[in-house]
């Protein structure tokens, strides 16, 4: 239903252009400055060591789904082994967050038919930082959520327009997210929910819910195919469902949910609001509740960080925007309370931004580029600097305790000892990370400080690495 034209006269057309324009370059100058995070150095470094010829969960460790590091193999084609290419990476995920913009602004279109309610879910989601703070990163949660978010507006248009092609791209869609990042797993289930019981109401038949099945399968059993054909689909099996389902460190998703009630107080109210009294049509009744089901799924996950809930905030803006305009549409004053209060998020992001950035990370990183040469071996051990050089063992990260080598060694035994990988390997550059003992002879013997940086000791002798 359209809403009165005095709410489209609040939030005009070039007053909405100027705020989406001001908040995107707000968050692209944050998403060039930004500290990177280690789980970026980790996704940047997978996908060096696949373009350097390292095969993943064979040669090195890695528990996500790996089809955003070939996505990322251009960039350092084209710009090597250089801080550029990390940049560059960065924008591609600034990229993929514009079209997730416009993909949330076409749903919204979907399911309440009002632009005005569409633009002010962008302004909403623009301002959210649990989206924002995750969406700039290099991770593949990025494309994972995009091509969520497409699938769901995907199986909207199916329902209202009962077209099959609209179901076919949606499985399309999901069986690429799925490869980006296995927690798409969900959304295909709560879609597939949402069709049966669409079969149940007789809005739709049976058998395109076997349909819907079927595109997913057809699309993902090459990669398995693959897998299998090539031997390596038990690692596959063990790194990235198996470990992560057994992974020692877990917490609730509280955690999360906290971040997005004080960051996004407004969105999360109106949220709420909306579902209790302004869900009326059977769209938005579904969107609804395929929120809840979101929102449910990764409480079941056993550690579920703030970039977990990148698809939940997109949804719950589309949804809190709706109850905006429905209680402010005659309100001048009110809508511009709800603006005031509920999009003050850009500037605290880029005042955030100015003190926390990535110079020390970028100069850290330069300076191991600096002092090894290619072939060169480096421990890193936290993905923290080491982006374009060789490692000392399967698992290069996450060996902090309860975290992956951790739980690994709980399943099976594996060895790792760091003091014999670093009198093996006689790597260029090591740091001290879970280095209990700097002093052993290994390490005391061979390496001295750094002079620009206490936690990085640099090889002083020329002996070769033991072979």
């Amino acid at each position: 239903m359209k809403k009165n034209n005095i709410f489209s006269m609040r939030l005009s057309n070039w007053s909405f252009w100027t705020l989406l324009t001001a908040f995107l370059g707000i968050i692209l100058y944050c998403s060039i400055m930004k500290e990177f995070d280690p789980d970026e150095i980790e996704a940047a470094h997978t996908t060096w060591k696949i373009f350097d010829g390292e095969r993943i969960f064979v040669d090195f460790f890695q528990h996500h789904h790996p089809f955003h590091y070939y996505l990322l193999l251009p960039v350092l084609t084209v710009f090597g082994e250089s801080v550029t290419s990390i940049y560059v990476m960065r924008i591609v995920s600034f990229v993929m967050l514009v079209s997730m913009l416009f993909v949330t602004y076409r749903l919204s279109i979907v399911i309440y038919d009002d632009r005005p309610t569409a633009r002010l879910g962008l302004l909403l989601l623009t301002s959210a930082l649990l989206f924002v703070k995750s969406a700039v990163e290099i991770r593949p949660d990025v494309p994972q959520t995009l091509f969520a978010l497409i699938s769901i507006l995907f199986i909207f248009h199916y329902i209202d327009k009962k077209q099959l092609r609209w179901l076919v791209l949606c499985s399309i869609c999901l069986a690429a997210s799925f490869l980006f990042l296995q927690k798409a797993i969900f959304v295909m289930f709560l879609i597939g929910l949402l069709l049966l019981i669409n079969v149940f109401r007789k809005n739709v038949p049976f058998k395109h819910v076997l349909i819907y099945c079927f595109g997913i399968l057809i699309c993902v059993a090459p990669y398995y195919i693959y897998l299998f054909c090539s031997g390596t689909f038990s690692t596959y099996w063990t790194f990235n469902w198996l470990l992560n389902m057994k992974f020692l460190r877990h917490f609730t998703a509280f955690n999360s949910l906290g971040i997005a009630l004080r960051t996004s107080t407004v969105l999360c109210i109106f949220y709420v609001w909306s579902l209790l009294k302004f869900t009326k049509t059977p769209n938005q009744i579904r969107i609804g509740w395929l929120s809840l089901g979101l929102i449910g799924s990764t409480c079941l996950v056993r550690a579920p960080y703030e970039q977990y809930f990148m698809i939940i905030v997109p949804v719950m803006a589309v949804i809190a925007a709706n109850a905006i305009t429905a209680m402010f549409e005659k309100n001048r004053f009110g809508v511009l309370l709800v603006l005031a209060f509920g999009l003050g998020l850009p500037e605290y992001l880029l005042i955030n931004q100015l003190r926390e950035n990535n110079t020390t990370q970028i100069q850290t990183i330069e300076y191991v580029l600096s002092v090894t040469e290619p072939g060169d071996i480096v421990y890193d051990g936290n993905a923290g600097f080491n982006v374009f050089r060789s490692d000392i063992d399967f698992f290069w990260f996450s060996v902090k305790p309860e975290r992956a080598l951790a739980t690994y060694r709980t399943m099976t035994e594996y060895e790792y000892d760091i003091y014999a990988l670093i009198r093996k390997h006689k790597p260029k550059v090591i740091s001290t990370h879970c280095i209990e003992n700097m002093q052993h002879k290994g390490i005391a013997d061979y390496y001295e400080q750094s002079s620009q940086y206490n936690d990085l000791y640099i090889r002083t002798d020329n002996m070769q690495p033991e072979h």
